[in-house]
């Protein structure tokens, strides 16, 4: 399994996941493999993410891309409208006497380029009086702008418009029904056996949604939701975690680079592959990320675990302190 987890924000979306399959039979007991992709660029201004079932995936996903290229009308609302449509007859003609297609998620996130993001007010109050008593997990000594202007608008106003953005789109739907949920503006979402971050991430409101800058945010979102796997002990979350995020600018692939003493480990969009790749680059190490259907012709028959950061922070935070 998985956890894709995005969030909405003020200027647009953040989506990130894992990059961990799970794969159990075959005389080789349960693999870890993390070489998993389970981000699509489907437009220039809408991506889509799942969890569950690969072997549904291998099939929805090619498909969905494959058709989009033929397809009129490419504007973010009518794909909307179009994409659950698709999943759920495609899902259905998967059954079989002999196979179901088992639990299949997704979340869509977009930016609707048309429209400034429209954010109530009273959630700008909340996140601002997180910070402004001490409650938040950001420890700062600022405000971000976009905080203090949004409150300068009179008590009276629900909804404030917030200045040169797009409408963040971000949305899921589960099997077999597929129906879009909408989430809105300054929310949190995630799906998968991590799905139980979305708590950790709202505990943590005051970091995601003012941060003050993409890394900041993109950071935030990692290590909340990888610490929950940890914690949780979620053995099927696992990996880098690519993110992408979707604004005025279009959709913008985020890589990230951890460091310690011992390890240095990335995760990077090569664009001329146009594969994510994890890097130890300490060791040299990498390991591609392979598309649903890439991985169900040719699964790894031993684990692939990329945990090098994960395993090296064990070891690091486990070293007596010299005074």
């Amino acid at each position: 399994m998985t956890v894709i987890a995005a969030v909405s924000l003020f200027d647009g979306v953040m989506l990130q996941a894992d990059c961990r399959v799970t794969v159990s039979g075959g005389g080789g007991g349960v693999r870890h493999c993390d070489i998993a992709q389970k981000i699509f660029f489907l437009t220039p201004s809408l991506a889509i993410a799942f969890s569950g079932d690969v072997f549904a995936a291998a099939v929805l996903i090619p498909e969905l891309r494959r058709q989009l290229r033929s397809r009129r009308h490419l504007d973010t609302e009518s794909l909307l409208r179009w994409i659950p449509r698709f999943l759920r007859a495609g899902y259905a003609k998967l059954r079989s006497p002999k196979r179901r297609p088992g639990q299949l998620n997704f979340i869509i996130a977009g930016a609707n380029h048309g429209r400034e993001n429209v954010v109530e007010r009273a959630r700008i109050v909340e996140i601002m009086n997180k910070i402004a008593r001490g409650q938040g997990v950001m420890q700062r000594s600022w405000i971000p702008s976009v905080l203090v202007t949004s409150l300068m608008t009179p008590a009276s106003v629900s909804h404030v418009t917030i200045p040169g953005t797009v409408t963040p789109i971000l949305a899921y739907a589960q099997s077999p029904g597929f129906f879009l949920h909408r989430v809105p503006p300054l929310s949190a979402v995630a799906i998968g056996t991590g799905g139980g971050a979305v708590v950790e991430m709202e505990k943590a409101s005051d970091w995601l949604f003012a941060a003050g800058d993409d890394h900041m945010t993109r950071m935030g979102l990692e290590w909340i939701v990888s610490d929950f796997a940890i914690d949780n002990g979620i053995e099927t979350v696992g990996g880098m975690f690519p993110a992408i995020k979707l604004d005025k600018r279009g959709l913008t692939p985020l890589g990230s680079q951890v460091d310690l003493p011992t390890v240095s480990v990335s995760v990077d969009f090569d664009w001329a592959t146009k594969r994510w790749v994890q890097r130890n680059l300490t060791t040299g190490r990498e390991l591609r990320l392979l598309r649903p259907e890439e991985l169900v012709k040719s699964l790894p028959r031993a684990s692939q675990r990329f945990d090098d950061y994960t395993e090296a922070w064990k070891k690091f935070s486990s070293r007596p302190t010299q005074v």
